[in-house]
């Protein structure tokens, strides 16, 4: 569950409860009231980089089937 990304929504706002929860694992942190265009960014961004492992070939190379 470890490579799960983790995005925290939470009322508490304050520096310590941020840097708490982001040391625990959560890749994001978003406090209420938040930018829901910037949620839906961080979202898509994780996870597309859940779904693509870093080990994996560049977009538009054919590793798989080598000629």
């Amino acid at each position: 569950t470890a490579d799960i990304p983790v995005i925290v929504v939470s009322a508490d706002a304050t520096p310590r409860q941020r840097e708490k929860l982001l040391a625990q694992g959560a890749r994001h942190y978003f406090a209420k009231p938040f930018n829901i265009t910037q949620f839906r960014q961080i979202t898509d961004e994780l996870l597309h980089a859940a779904s693509c492992p870093t080990n994996e070939a560049e977009p538009g190379s054919n590793d798989r089937n080598p000629t």
